[in-house]
């Protein structure tokens, strides 16, 4: 080996030193650096003419294994989803308590209860049934409550769904941004790493909102798209577009007030199954639709139960108006089925009849039953049209109307079938829906339930006893006093196991008003424990898939101290190489002098 060979072998062997202690001290800086991962300089060997020429300086690598990489992104994408159901199903049961905490749904029907139960022991008592009264706008509030707490839930999910779109839109243009850069590094042949890393801290952030594919082009740049091959990022990025909501309510979902999440003309809002994001959706579409609407089906049971037993009876004075709550939409329609003679009847106000008619059973209109009613019972006024409800009026403003069915009555149009006629038009209700009754759409009465208006006006008007059928002449008692048929029944409804629909996450079950009330908590916090669970799993799984890729990316400052010294004593052995071979150069130089 040449003299100049052997110093150009040195020189090379100095220069790989300078590079690797440059990497070396670039590690150590980025430490801790979230996102960086571990740099070295590759050697090659050199021969010229099949014999050893030094080193030569390769390419400057990132310790990855992009195997490791693809897992934790699916791990966290996971990870994602159930933080936010497990955050979320948190705020539920605090806002919403536990079964057995004295400010819960069912702990206030119980409440309800008693106070009914109160009433049925002295139907006189004016402060019984103001506690009555009470104890029900307690439930109908606590409803409404928890119905609107539901709501502002679902609105602040699709608040982060906004949020989410904004930052997976700018991670999408930054890794467009870094593929240009990267491709024209590499195809200058320079080291584009930390551009590398960046790139990944690019695709770690948007795996936390979604799940994502890729794969690298031989140019460097990445293509970056959904499991279903809907592409993100190329040369372009696709961007995604949402409109959020500007209120929410029980009636607005997806594809109806809410719109899609689009990536370009692509709705991808179905197609998201993993990370926070679709965690965001599935509460907002699901999960807590679930929950809203078996605080409707609670509802809906609350208020026809009552509801069915109190038109049954009347107030004692009795109303001198009867508002049906039921809007008819064409009056002549002659589809409504009275199987059983009902009686109308005026009385005075201490309960005696003043003019009583017993309309037979048959088929009519709701422009029958008012005509009926006018030309059949004096001293009392019939009224109805289109899009209103009936209303039945004493004309005396000191008398009052009282209606009562035979038994075994049921009343049917067709579609809606219940026990009186009273009921089905919604004349004499406990609670009220704004409009909404048996038979309608139930999504979202509870966020409207209330006591009606009037009854908590004047708690005469709480049905507790019931017009006799056969008080038929002037004079008789129609309305008992101390007559507490009604109330009574009230408060056994309350024992009574129901037959409940299947509605959100609960199945078709039988139980009480209260048991059911209960089973919503007790579901809520069952679905809680459930995601908190999930949650707790896969972050321990998350961790431990960070460890590991730590350990492949990161750095340890040890043993880049070790490097180091190794590092440093190549750099000082070439150089003495180096010394060496211009000593025999000045002594080659002499000789020939």
């Amino acid at each position: 080996m040449s003299l100049t060979l052997s110093l150009k072998t040195a020189l090379s062997g100095l220069q790989l030193s300078q590079a690797a202690i440059s990497a070396t001290s670039n590690n150590v800086s980025n430490a801790n650096t979230p996102g960086y991962t571990r740099k070295s300089v590759e050697p090659i060997a050199r021969t010229v003419a099949g014999a050893g020429a030094g080193v030569q300086l390769g390419e400057l690598r990132r310790s990855v294994d992009e195997r490791l990489i693809r897992e934790v992104r699916e791990a966290n994408a996971m990870l994602g989803t159930y933080t936010i159901k497990a955050g979320y199903m948190d705020r539920v049961q605090n806002l919403f308590g536990k079964p057995g905490d004295n400010s819960s749904i069912a702990n206030r029907i119980d409440e309800f209860a008693a106070a009914v139960a109160g009433l049925s022991s002295t139907p006189e008592s004016a402060t019984e049934r103001i506690k009555m009264i009470n104890e029900a706008e307690k439930v109908a509030q606590q409803l409404n409550d928890m119905s609107e707490a539901v709501q502002r839930m679902r609105l602040d999910a699709d608040a982060e769904i906004n949020q989410a779109v904004g930052v997976i839109n700018e991670q999408l243009d930054t890794i467009v941004r870094l593929n240009a850069e990267i491709a024209q590094l590499k195809g200058q042949g320079l080291p584009a790493v930390e551009l590398e890393d960046e790139r990944d801290n690019a695709l770690d952030t948007i795996s936390q909102y979604m799940e994502i594919n890729y794969f690298e082009r031989s140019s460097g740049e990445i293509v970056v798209y959904t499991p279903e091959g809907t592409v993100l990022a190329d040369s372009v990025a696709k961007t995604f577009t949402y409109t959020p909501a500007a209120v929410m309510s029980p009636t607005i979902s997806y594809g109806a007030g809410i719109s899609g999440i689009n990536a370009g003309a692509i709705d991808l809002t179905d197609r998201i199954d993993e990370g926070r994001l679709a965690g965001l959706i599935a509460m907002r579409d699901t999960e807590l639709p679930e929950l809203q609407a078996e605080l409707d089906r609670l509802t809906e049971q609350l208020r026809d139960q009552i509801n069915a037993i109190h038109n049954q009876g009347t107030g004692n004075p009795a109303a001198n108006t009867l508002n049906g709550q039921r809007a008819i939409a064409d009056i002549t329609v002659d589809n409504i089925v009275v199987d059983e003679p009902v009686r109308f009847t005026v009385v005075d106000a201490d309960g005696r009849t003043v003019n009583s008619a017993l309309m037979p059973a048959d088929t009519y209109s709701a422009e029958e039953v008012r005509d009926w009613v006018n030309a059949n019972v004096p001293g009392a006024t019939a009224t109805v049209s289109n899009g209103n409800g009936l209303q039945i009026t004493a004309t005396d403003p000191a008398q009052g109307i009282a209606i009562v069915d035979s038994p075994n009555q049921s009343v049917s149009d067709g579609t809606v079938t219940v026990q009186s006629l009273s009921h089905y038009f919604g004349l004499n209700d406990f609670f009220v829906t704004n409009g909404n009754v048996t038979g309608d759409a139930t999504t979202g009465i509870s966020q409207i339930l209330e006591v009606r208006s009037d009854i908590v006006s004047d708690p005469h008007l709480i049905s507790r006893g019931r017009l006799d059928i056969n008080a038929d002449t002037a004079g008789d008692v129609a309305i008992a006093a101390g007559d507490n048929s009604i109330i009574t029944a009230l408060a056994e409804k309350f024992d009574e196991e129901l037959l409940i629909q299947a509605a959100g996450g609960l199945p078709l079950s039988r139980t009480t008003l209260s048991g059911y009330g209960a089973d919503i908590l007790a579901n809520a916090a069952m679905e809680a424990s459930s995601a908190s669970t999930k949650q707790s799993f896969q972050d321990s799984l998350s961790r431990e898939m960070e460890f590991r890729r730590a350990g492949v990316s990161g750095v340890n400052v040890d043993e880049e101290m070790a490097n180091l010294i190794l590092y440093q004593n190549a750099y000082s052995a070439s150089a003495r190489v180096i010394d060496v071979a211009r000593q025999m150069f000045d002594t080659l130089e002499g000789i020939i002098r």
